[in-house]
Order: C-alpha cells, then structure tokens, then sequence
C-alpha cells in the first residue's frame, strides 16, 4: 500500500502539488487570497530564496505591492521568513491540526 502512494506521489505535477499547497492554505485562512497572493505562494513554494525584485517581475507587480502583499500573508500565518532578509528564505506555513 505504501510503494503505491509513493508510486502516485511521483505522478504528481508540480501543478498539482502547488494547487494542494494553495488548497492548504486556503483552508487555513478561511478567506481567499488574492490572485497576487496566490502567485506569491506559488513562487515561493517553486523557490524559497526568491527576491523581491524577481517575484516583482515574475507576478507582474511593482516590488512594493509585492512587499504589500507578503506582509498581509505574515499577518495571515501563511508565510515567515527564516533566517536573516539576505540569508534566510521564506517558509509556507502549512495547516496545523490541534
């Protein structure tokens, strides 16, 4: 049983797997994201050492929007940054159960 879930979890896109993690978070906030958001979340579980200025260019918005939007996703828990701003990376906060 196990080799199989193992098997299907190979199967699974990237696509996929970033549509799970937004499901996740969703479901956490209870409220939904932004379009922006969601990008933000997708580029970040793509890439956890992505900068500003990059994400600014891939999502299509200026870098302070994007600075705009991470601070609502801290406020939401949805996100943290770990470590240093130059040296850390950002960290999804997956749904926690009590």
């Amino acid at each position: 049983m196990k080799t199989e879930n193992k098997n299907i979890n190979k199967k699974m896109n990237k696509k996929e797997l970033v549509g799970k993690v937004g499901e996740k978070v969703g479901e956490k906030v209870g409220e939904k994201l932004s379009k922006n958001q969601r990008s933000i979340l997708k580029y970040f579980s793509k890439d956890k050492n992505i900068s500003i200025v990059r994400l600014s260019k891939k999502v299509g918005i200026a870098p302070k929007n994007i600075e705009e939007n991470i601070k609502k996703l801290k406020k939401k828990d949805l996100i943290k940054r770990v470590g240093s701003a130059r040296a850390g990376h950002w960290k999804i906060i997956e749904n926690q159960k009590n």
